[in-house]
């Protein structure tokens, strides 16, 4: 049977974890994006965003779970599907 998620998500998080050692970084994580649909992720410092942002963009391998747009598991190729990603930085700005 397929859930409503499934049906009408462009964007999944399936059951997302990431591990390391003996740190739990992301637990379980599933849930869609729709077209149309803008998703904020809040969370305090070392909650997963960073990492959940990093497995979908293919920068990270989840240790379980999977990634999927429009079916197709991208978390390993995200590249491939156009995902990217842009860090923060703070540049300096002299001279004013």
């Amino acid at each position: 049977m397929v859930s409503k998620l499934e049906m009408n998500s462009a964007l999944e998080a399936r059951d997302l974890s990431k591990r390391d050692s003996a740190v739990t970084a992301v637990r379980g994580v599933s849930f869609g994006i729709c077209p149309g649909e803008v998703l904020g992720v809040l969370g305090p410092n070392g909650a997963g965003k960073s990492t959940i942002g990093k497995m979908f963009t293919g920068l990270l391998a989840p240790s379980r779970g999977a990634v999927l747009f429009r079916g197709a598991r991208i978390d390993q190729h995200g590249a491939d599907y156009g995902t990217s990603a842009t860090f923060q930085s703070n540049p300096s700005f002299t001279g004013f």
